[in-house]
């Protein structure tokens, strides 16, 4: 009997000292973060993408093969649209992302597909998009996606 309380004892001790790391870690803040948007068309040989990191460094990357074309080119961020968008990805951390929106029966076959990813110390999510319904869409994403493409 004294066996288990003492045992039992321990797990809850571990346990609070677990919680308490993970809460003075994360903090509800998001220090490191990566997002990948990607929107695209195979059957056209076409991409759209756009990386950005906590940092502020944004890779666009557009091709089209159709006509040959292929740009690259980096920007940087100011620091007050990376605090908005370290806020909506925030709001956007709190809800679990659906693996797709917008595909089922009924639906046209060739219209561009976005991907979305995003990394965080707080969390990981991805999610495709194809041609979402009117309020499909979390407004969480919604409201991310419209900060991410200002």
């Amino acid at each position: 009997m004294k066996l288990k309380i003492i045992i039992s004892g321990c797990i809850l001790i571990a346990g609070s000292f677990s919680c308490e790391k993970e809460t003075k870690e994360n903090n509800g803040k998001i220090e490191v973060f990566k997002i990948k948007y990607v929107r695209g068309s195979a059957w056209v040989d076409f991409y759209h993408s756009v990386i950005l990191d906590q940092s502020g460094t944004m890779q666009v990357i557009y091709h089209h093969g159709l006509p040959n074309i292929h740009r690259e080119n980096n920007y940087q961020i100011n620091d007050t649209d990376i605090v908005k968008l370290k806020d909506n990805l925030i709001l956007l951390s709190s809800i679990k992302l659906k693996e797709r929106y917008g595909f089922g029966p009924g639906k046209p076959y060739d219209l561009p597909v976005t991907r979305f990813r995003y990394d965080s110390n707080i969390k990981s999510d991805s999610t495709l998009i194809y041609l979402p319904e009117e309020n499909e869409l979390p407004s969480q994403l919604v409201s991310f996606s419209i900060v991410l493409n200002k």
